[in-house]
């Protein structure tokens, strides 16, 4: 969940950029309130007792070059 909260703004930037200019506004603020309420989902999902990261992610992006994400 983290990786969509990380990536949706970007998406939906991209969407904006391609979509009319009528439709930004209110594109904008869908994307905007869908980070919100992920970002709500992940606090609410947080356990206060448990060491270390919670949220974590850990990809390997390209091998070759050793890149992880």
């Amino acid at each position: 969940m983290i990786q969509v909260l990380l990536w949706l703004p970007v998406a939906v930037g991209l969407a904006c950029f391609f979509a009319p200019r009528r439709s930004v506004p209110g594109l904008a603020s869908l994307g905007t309130l869908g980070a919100l309420g992920l970002a709500i989902a992940l606090v609410a999902s947080f356990h206060v007792g448990e060491a270390g990261l919670q949220h974590r992610v850990d990809e390997s992006w390209i091998p070759s070059l050793g890149v992880r994400y």
